[in-house]
């Protein structure tokens, strides 16, 4: 009887363990929380305006907190077009029936802010943020559907309660407006064997230099 009980409390245990390492819960202790309001600048907002298939891209959002007390726990939350946070970050919701899976990337993460990793699927969080200090938010990504897109972001104090505004008083929210081009770039070959790419839409004009 002793052993058989041992071996539903390891059983148990383990099921635990993998609900937490799945993100099987979204609220309580796994989310920071804040109160109040905390006024932050963003010193740099950067997404490329037009993007290929065929490169990646960097998406760029620097926090300054230019407040009088620290941040407890900066947060950025990216969606995409109006789906909202239910959908994961940089990718839309496809609702065609037959799908296996709703959820279509946009674009493809590669790399998201080092040590920013929460929960959630589209936020990110860089730890206490000082007076006067910034946090750099970085997320390489890789274009895969084309067309006109739309990449929100907001700022928060936490993944929980408070909200963070701009000086001017207005949410610390916005959105990035991207392209992402299908047609491939000319491509010409070296006399070292190595290929150039032409991502330039500059049309050359007969018997120019």
């Amino acid at each position: 009887m002793g052993s058989r009980l041992t071996t539903i409390v390891v059983i148990c245990g383990s099921l635990s363990l993998s609900l937490t390492a799945c993100g099987g819960s979204n609220s309580g202790a796994n989310q920071s929380k804040a109160d109040g309001t905390y006024s932050v600048s963003l010193v740099t907002k950067s997404f490329p305006k037009i993007q290929r298939l065929d490169k990646g891209a960097v998406l760029r959002l620097s926090v300054l907190n230019d407040g009088n007390r620290a941040i407890p726990d900066v947060t950025v939350t990216l969606t995409t077009g109006a789906d909202g946070t239910s959908v994961p970050a940089f990718a839309r919701l496809d609702m065609q029936p037959g799908l296996a899976e709703h959820f279509k990337p946009v674009w493809i993460l590669d790399l998201g802010p080092v040590n920013g990793d929460t929960a959630l699927a589209n936020s990110w969080s860089l730890g206490n943020l000082a007076p006067g200090r910034t946090a750099n938010f970085i997320w390489h990504v890789h274009p895969v559907i084309g067309g006109p897109h739309v990449l929100n972001w907001k700022v928060a104090p936490a993944m929980l309660g408070g909200s963070a505004v701009l000086s001017d008083g207005g949410p610390a929210q916005g959105l990035l407006p991207a392209v992402i081009e299908t047609k491939a770039p000319s491509a010409t070959v070296k006399k070292n064997g190595l290929v150039a790419k032409d991502y330039s839409t500059k049309k050359v004009s007969p018997g120019s230099n």
